[in-house]
């Protein structure tokens, strides 16, 4: 929370979207003073790109799990195996 890896913001060309904007920047800012990270778009692609990254996330941690089960039948160390890849 206190350090976004990005922050994806939707907003649109009127002038309540680019209010909208100026107030989460504003809301930000104590968060971005070292690295703005902000990425800004149009509503709908902020939308699509949250809901990818959540999408990946849970897909890579599901892909985890299968390689622990796996490293376990193999009697393999999965946390070198996660280090290595």
């Amino acid at each position: 929370f206190n350090r976004p890896d990005r922050i994806v913001i939707g907003a649109d060309a009127t002038p309540e979207g680019k209010r909208g904007l100026e107030l989460i920047r504003q809301l930000y800012a104590p968060f971005t003073l070292n690295h703005d990270r902000t990425m800004v778009m149009d509503v709908r692609s902020a939308e699509l790109t949250k809901y990818a990254a959540n999408a990946m996330l849970a897909t890579r941690i599901s892909f985890m799990n299968e390689l622990a089960n796996l490293a376990e039948d193999l009697g393999a160390d999965i946390e070198l195996v996660r280090r290595g890849i």
